[in-house]
């Protein structure tokens, strides 16, 4: 379904079925699989690595810390709350 249409758009990768990085800065046309279009994305983590616009991978440690800061702030609501004990935020914690 895909052949012929990724060659033609410079280097690209497909991720998740229903992302398209590129890589080349050149106008790119639309891709559709089906009938759906393909969304661009400038990053995107393959592997435990992120992959960035101009191919460069990034280290593995970067991309967890990131991880790890998303998660700690989804859960800003717990650290806030006062009728939870601090032993209890402690044991989430570790």
């Amino acid at each position: 379904m895909l052949q012929g249409a990724v060659p033609t758009m410079g280097r690209a990768a497909v991720v998740n079925g229903a992302q398209l990085a590129t890589y080349s800065q050149a106008k790119q046309k639309l891709l559709e699989v089906g009938s759906e279009v393909v969304e661009r994305v400038d990053n995107f983590t393959y592997l435990g690595s992120l992959i960035s616009p101009n191919g460069l991978v990034s280290d593995k440690i970067s991309a967890r810390i990131r991880k790890a800061r998303k998660t700690f702030a989804n859960l800003r609501h717990l650290w806030r709350r006062r009728d939870i004990r601090l032993s209890i935020k402690g044991r989430v914690y570790c």
